[in-house]
């Protein structure tokens, strides 16, 4: 019998929310943990485009795929943008 798809066991939400583990109770130091585990996440993206990006180049007649190339690379620069927004600022926006 067919496992049904739901959001918590297809994200793995039980696991990933049992990946916090403050050594204090400072607010300040969950959000810590939270968002840089987020960087993490994000930079395992921009690591996957990029190999994307590279595999593509290696292949025959690259130019055929350029549109899947600007995407990725563009995709890396917005995560870029929203990280570091994030990071000086406090906020994505």
């Amino acid at each position: 019998m067919a496992t049904v798809i739901t959001y918590d066991n297809y994200l793995k939400v039980p696991v990933l929310l049992d990946c916090q583990h403050p050594k204090s109770d400072a607010r300040e130091e969950i959000l810590f943990i939270l968002t840089h585990q987020a960087f993490e996440l994000w930079f395992k993206q921009i690591l996957r485009d990029i190999d994307l990006v590279r595999g593509t180049l290696q292949k025959p007649n690259p130019e055929k795929h350029i549109r899947l190339m600007v995407r990725s690379l563009e995709r890396i620069v917005m995560i870029f943008k929203v990280r570091w927004k994030l990071v000086f600022t406090g906020t994505a926006e």
